[in-house]
């Protein structure tokens, strides 16, 4: 969740600038939808990652680095592996691009969208909001709407390759105009949202966001531990999330479709 903000970080030690047009303006499980639809280009690129724990007493432990030319769909699993390998996470650059691919392909304004939304979301968690009252000023926010407020009943999940998939279910508290309960099906970030009656109302790159009492944000790993807790589920369309044509490119979505065993394809045309 934090991977937004990281190029920062080398821009402040460098002293160079950030180009507010990120590879993409969501979270995204797979590598290759944030490659800038570099594989249209059918060019080599240069990707490379660092990571890890290091061991004690000097051992090699987790920690690995990695410099890979290729495809861009095979320099990508290999960063992924190198991700799984060092735990779970590591930190990978691209070789640099032309502008012009960048202003075409990029998630321009992204950025600013990230801020202000960031600034918004401040101004209500100093202020203890209630959590459903937040929730519906983030609805507000996104251009999106609260789908349900209540317990998390189910939670299920599988990790492998450095990807988590499974589903959870939280049950409504009864509200009118509201979903009796709603089950959303994740790899990685929150990929379908349907109601009780299986009617399907949002899907990837559609926004999902789960919040708690304590006014946290929950991604899907946190859940795991989160059985009875109770949250409020905000959905947006990806209309207005500033998603760049490579996220809703079809043939990235065969491999989650795959996992999650769920129609992803067809919705790209809503």
């Amino acid at each position: 969740a934090s991977s937004s903000f990281e190029p920062f970080l080398p821009a402040a030690m460098l002293g160079v600038p950030v180009i507010d047009a990120p590879c993409d303006s969501r979270a995204h499980p797979l590598g290759m939808m944030g490659a800038l639809a570099l594989e249209q280009k059918n060019i080599s690129v240069l990707q490379v990652c660092v990571g890890g724990r290091k061991g004690d007493n000097g051992t090699a432990g987790a920690y690995v680095e990695l410099s890979v030319r290729g495809s861009v769909c095979g320099a990508s699993s290999l960063i992924r592996n190198a991700a799984s390998l060092a735990g779970g996470a590591v930190s990978v650059a691209r070789n640099p691009i032309d502008l012009f691919w960048l202003n075409t392909y990029g998630a321009k304004g992204a950025y600013a969208h990230a801020a202000a939304i960031g600034k918004y979301w401040k101004s209500i968690t100093v202020k203890n909001t209630p959590a459903a009252e937040a929730a519906a000023g983030l609805a507000d926010a996104l251009d999106g709407n609260v789908i349900c407020l209540g317990q998390l009943v189910r939670y299920s999940c599988v990790t492998e390759n450095a990807l988590d998939y499974g589903e959870f279910t939280i049950v409504s508290d009864g509200a009118p105009n509201r979903c009796q309960s709603v089950t959303i099906t994740f790899f990685n970030e929150y990929m379908t949202l349907t109601d009780n009656a299986g009617t399907r109302h949002y899907t990837f790159p559609d926004g999902i966001v789960v919040i708690g009492e304590d006014l946290k944000i929950y991604s899907s790993a946190m859940l795991a531990g989160a059985k009875g807790g109770t949250f409020a589920v905000v959905a947006a369309g990806w209309q207005t999330l500033n998603i760049p044509p490579a996220l809703r490119q079809k043939s990235h979505y065969r491999t989650v479709e795959s996992v999650i065993g769920k129609d992803m394809i067809s919705h790209l045309d809503d």
